[in-house]
């Protein structure tokens, strides 16, 4: 499935413990950028459609564009967790993280035409891109959990949409 924003193939509904689960779930592989680039997701990742669909429209139109400033391109998103059963922060018993519904991502860097990769835990080689990047997540998400908000996110970028009350957002990524 091309939607002509991400390659991604479309799986059966996931059906998992307690209230776990995926209606519409896709295997996202790629996102394909406006100049017909395609971007790989490394790993694929088991998302939800409709948060994959935001995702790919964060990559394409705010990390695309600053990737490209940074280093001549997007070239690769190294990720790691999308869909997964379990509660916040792996914590057993605790509420259910928005892994466990397919809209969460967690991203570990991103890989640059020039040959650099970027990472969430050590961004030494483009602290200009890794606060660019918090803006614009902090902006498109409703959850954004980075280095600083917690001992669970010191290696990586939680991005989620959790609906809260009156649009409360959480936006927690201490960039230096």
């Amino acid at each position: 499935m091309a939607s002509g924003r991400f390659v991604a193939v479309r799986v059966a509904p996931v059906v998992g413990p307690d209230t776990c689960g995926i209606k519409a779930p896709l295997k996202l592989s790629a996102i394909l950028l406006a100049d017909g680039a395609r971007v790989p997701m490394a790993p694929e990742a088991l998302l939800a459609c409709d948060f994959a669909e935001v995702f790919a429209d964060w990559v394409r139109e705010d990390v695309a564009p600053l990737a490209r400033v940074a280093g001549g391109g997007l070239v690769k998103i190294i990720g790691s967790n999308g869909y997964e059963c379990r509660g916040r922060n792996r914590v057993p018993g605790a509420v259910l993280s928005e892994h466990a519904l397919g809209d969460a991502l967690d991203l570990l860097g991103f890989t640059l035409h020039d040959g650099r990769t970027l990472t969430i835990a050590n961004a030494q080689g483009d602290p200009d891109f890794m606060t660019r990047i918090r803006d614009t997540s902090c902006a498109r998400f409703t959850t954004v959990l980075g280095p600083g908000a917690d001992p669970s996110h010191e290696n990586h970028l939680h991005i989620d949409l959790k609906a809260r009350r009156n649009g409360y957002r959480i936006c927690q990524w201490n960039r230096k």
